[in-house]
């Protein structure tokens, strides 16, 4: 049961293709609520603050400090939802592990010899 580094890749990317949309949808809605300070404090300064519009300037203000509140949220959410990856690295250890344990006893191999007979290669 030899796998290729290939054969590795594709099982860790083919599981659970829900999850990794959920992953990719939260990365990229983590990075565009990263665009919105630069973009309110404009806002604030052009706009706002000549206006002496208090209640917009409480309003935007609060949304500065809340966008690093919701993007921490998402980024616990992340580590969550992509906790699947450190299963299957647990997997595919255990994996190799009793590949090299299965090795024959009687023979001695350094480790290079190891490492490509794991690897596949």
């Amino acid at each position: 049961m030899t796998s290729t580094k290939s054969e590795i890749f594709r099982k860790i990317w083919a599981a659970n293709p829900a999850r990794k949309t959920a992953i990719l949808l939260i990365t990229l809605l983590r990075s565009a609520m990263l665009l919105l300070p630069p973009l309110l404090t404009k806002y604030m300064i052009q706009y706002v603050l000549p206006t002496k519009n208090f209640s917009s300037l409480v309003a935007l203000s609060a949304g500065l400090v809340g966008i690093p509140v919701l993007t921490c949220g998402l980024i616990i959410l992340d580590l969550v939802l992509s906790s699947f990856v450190i299963k299957n690295g647990k997997q595919l250890r255990i994996a190799y592990f009793k590949r090299v344990l299965a090795l024959e006893t009687d023979q001695h191999f350094s480790i290079k010899d190891i490492v490509h007979r794991l690897l596949g290669q």
